[in-house]
């Protein structure tokens, strides 16, 4: 059974539940931190923040969700350094949006990130400098957004390879892209 909650939860709460779905977007009620205990809900597939006024940095415990199939934290007012790598043991991610926030993604030249399920990436306005090296690893890829980073450069060969049969929306516009 899938629980869908919207609006009308406190932020301060000490999050523990079975729940499967969060989704508050656009709610414009919520402010202040997500809380870190929201990595307690070991159940959670759904978690969908997306357009309300979150700030402060994404909390590392999220890495713990590892059911996540929808992580959608894009639009808030979060800030600070994302380290890619917390997301490793989310096998099962299919949608992640982080863009349009204050937020800078931090990715390893070359790391042990993998996520064979993603259909779509939404990192736009994350001060990316460079393709995310797991992208080749995404088969399944449909829509990738990358536009508004620092990235520079040629796009890379395993873009026509590896997505020659998924890749339907591809935004790299305000990038440095030759």
């Amino acid at each position: 059974m899938v629980e869908i909650i919207k609006c009308g939860l406190g932020v301060d709460s000490n999050w523990t539940s079975p729940l499967v779905s969060l989704d508050v977007s656009y709610n414009t009620k919520f402010h202040g931190s997500i809380p870190a205990s929201m990595g307690n809900l070991t159940s959670m597939k759904i978690l969908n923040l997306y357009g309300a006024r979150f700030n402060g940095p994404i909390p590392q415990t999220l890495g713990d969700l590892d059911r996540l199939a929808e992580l959608l934290l894009g639009l808030n007012q979060l800030s600070g350094t994302v380290n890619f790598e917390m997301f490793a043991r989310v096998k099962n991610l299919q949608y992640l949006s982080l863009g349009e926030n204050f937020l800078t993604i931090s990715l390893q030249s070359k790391g042990n990130c993998t996520f064979p399920r993603l259909k779509a990436l939404m990192l736009p306005s994350c001060n990316l400098t460079k393709f995310p090296y797991f992208l080749t690893s995404s088969a399944e890829l449909d829509t990738l957004q990358l536009s508004r980073n620092k990235i520079e450069g040629r796009i890379p060969e395993f873009f026509w390879r590896v997505w020659r049969d998924t890749l339907a929306d591809l935004d790299l516009s305000f990038n440095s892209i030759t």
